[in-house]
């Protein structure tokens, strides 16, 4: 998968992702908050700073289909509680919605086309190699 495809792939991925509403809190937005703050943070710590490749707001998009698809792939817990101690806590939230909303996040993505191991297959470094 090129470069252009992937862009494609995770844009289609992230409209099509449900907003999975517990309560009042819309999860989708909250999960892509925590992916864009971790994803700020990382960029922070690049000495000359970051002037290609794709924005922190779409890697966000990124890591949040992607952890979401890694979870669903999997179809058993991953992380456990201890991990909490070692892990990003949006990998775990991602999982916590995976397992929470698994028959919606899996029909609206089949409903778009996409497909957990392409996601899978979406490499970051290949993305932020050129800008977006």
């Amino acid at each position: 998968m090129d470069r252009n495809e992937q862009i494609k792939l995770i844009d289609t991925a992230f409209a099509a992702l449900p907003d999975m509403e517990r309560g009042l809190r819309e999860e989708k937005d909250r999960l892509y908050q925590m992916n864009l703050e971790s994803e700020t943070r990382h960029r922070k710590g690049a000495p000359y700073g970051i002037k290609h490749g794709i924005t922190k707001q779409f890697a966000a998009r990124l890591f949040t289909v992607q952890h979401v698809a890694d979870a669903l792939r999997r179809g058993e817990p991953r992380f456990t509680v201890a991990d909490i101690l070692s892990i990003r806590l949006e990998c775990l939230h991602a999982q916590a919605r995976a397992e929470l909303f698994s028959k919606d996040i899996r029909a609206a993505w089949q409903q778009a086309g996409v497909q957990l191991d392409d996601l899978k297959a979406v490499d970051y470094a290949v993305l932020m190699a050129h800008g977006r």
